[in-house]
């Protein structure tokens, strides 16, 4: 197996972790501390999942049109190290 197969196994593996293990907890933290109602808290729920599903093309845009994949790729992978850095130490 190349290399890089195995890189992408490993980062689509660590994508859906983060996906669905903040997925899992969203409606809770949208509930309890920030005081949405059920309603609002599902809300902010689909709207995660629409951009979840919306920032590929982004990323596709980006890559094609201005930076390339790998700048892309490294760039917007560390915004989403980043932010999971940043949910991590405000949830503690």
């Amino acid at each position: 197996m190349p290399v890089a197969a195995r890189f992408v196994v490993w980062a689509e593996f660590c994508e859906r972790f983060s996906y669905y293990g903040m997925r899992a907890v969203l409606a809770l933290f949208f509930a309890e501390r920030l005081g949405l109602s059920e309603a609002g808290a599902t809300v902010g729920v689909h709207l995660f999942i629409v951009g979840c599903y919306l920032s590929p093309l982004v990323g596709a845009a980006l890559s094609d049109g201005r930076y390339g994949r790998f700048a892309t790729i490294l760039s917007l992978g560390a915004v989403n190290l980043g932010g999971g850095a940043l949910l991590a130490l405000a949830a503690g």
